[in-house]
């Protein structure tokens, strides 16, 4: 898969999913520096990161990617309630934290639901952005569905913008959403 990635010309990929979480982090760097094909990133579960995280950081370490990412915080979590939220941010914070001293960063990847309004108004992106130090992988399309200006977005994340996942996305029309 990897040497096809390249052939097509793609420069860097981002690890995510079984196949790369499960893979031998050695063979996986090897054949990245043959490939010229580096990663610079990963999206790693939620339970992996909160239930081992010294074997993510082996893996990182490794492997030879810098940045570890989370593709979004555990649905259980998504109860529009300020104080699960915070919850998730300081376990988050502690995980950060430990991959810093490790010599790591970490890094959210948002969707839509972080711009939905939570009980006292704000919604997760602005805490995000405003109490957290994480590097952010911006989700532009996501941005854009989430009722968010995309360039303001983006400069609210100055010096902490990792990474950007660009693609195409519509909104669906009143009669879609009924189907």
């Amino acid at each position: 898969t990897l040497t096809q990635i390249k052939g097509m010309g793609y420069t860097m990929i981002q690890a995510s999913g079984a196949g790369f979480v499960e893979s031998d982090p050695v063979f996986l760097r090897d054949l990245c520096q043959e490939l010229e094909l580096p990663i610079p990133l990963t999206h790693f579960p939620n339970a992996m990161l909160e239930e081992n995280l010294d074997e993510v950081i082996r893996f990182h370490k490794t492997s030879g990617i810098p940045v570890v990412g989370l593709g979004a915080m555990h649905k259980s979590l998504r109860d529009g309630k300020v104080e699960t939220l915070k919850g998730f941010l300081n376990q988050y914070n502690t995980i950060s934290e430990k991959l810093k001293d490790a010599g790591l960063r970490f890094a959210y990847h948002n969707h839509n639901f972080e711009f939905d309004a939570l009980d006292n108004g704000r919604c997760i992106f602005d805490y995000l952005v405003e109490d957290c130090d994480w590097d952010m992988i911006a989700d532009v399309c996501w941005i854009h569905v989430g009722g968010r200006d995309i360039t303001t977005e983006l400069n609210r994340l100055n010096g902490r913008l990792y990474n950007a996942h660009l693609k195409d996305m519509y909104a669906p029309t009143e009669e879609q959403k009924e189907r």
